[in-house]
């Protein structure tokens, strides 16, 4: 039998290498974050935190083979924090490798940010990163945008 000390110590360490939710990851780590998805879950898109009263979802994940694609973010409160503060939250959903790129605007007149991350281009497909016409972008290249609805909204390439 082990001691409880050496028990502890082993959870502590199991403890340490959870993968944080995020980007290229398993959402199985959003499932130990946020809890069991919801019953709007479906195939490979998982539904969370449920705001009470509605039907809106705060995270929608798309997790195709087990890896994490894209990541929806509602609130329960109209509007949400201002476009910097969804920024900020968002980017805690990247790999720790994530290096901040460059500020753009989508298509839709949008506020966004982009990221590269090798853990990303290792992990998810080629196809994945491209623009709003079809041309490749940089292998890891991710999107973050601060919708008009006051969530924000991460996935590969530059085209959300």
């Amino acid at each position: 039998m082990m001691p409880i000390l050496q028990l502890v110590i082993m959870g502590a360490l199991w403890a340490q290498m959870l993968t944080p939710p995020s980007v290229s990851g398993s959402p199985s780590a959003f499932d130990a974050a946020l809890g069991a998805p919801n019953d709007a879950t479906l195939g490979s898109q998982f539904h969370y935190l449920r705001c009470a009263g509605t039907d809106i979802d705060q995270f929608v994940v798309l997790a195709p083979n087990d890896q994490v694609w894209t990541i929806q973010r509602e609130y329960c409160q109209l509007g949400g924090p201002p476009a910097d503060q969804r920024f900020a939250e968002a980017a805690q959903y990247l790999p720790a490798d994530a290096v901040l790129g460059d500020g753009v605007t989508t298509d839709e007149g949008l506020p966004a940010q982009t990221y590269v991350s090798q853990t990303v281009a290792n992990v998810l497909p080629s196809v994945l990163f491209h623009d709003c016409a079809g041309q490749a972008v940089a292998p890891g290249t991710v999107i973050v945008v601060a919708d008009e609805d006051g969530g924000w909204f991460v996935g590969p390439g530059t085209c959300a």
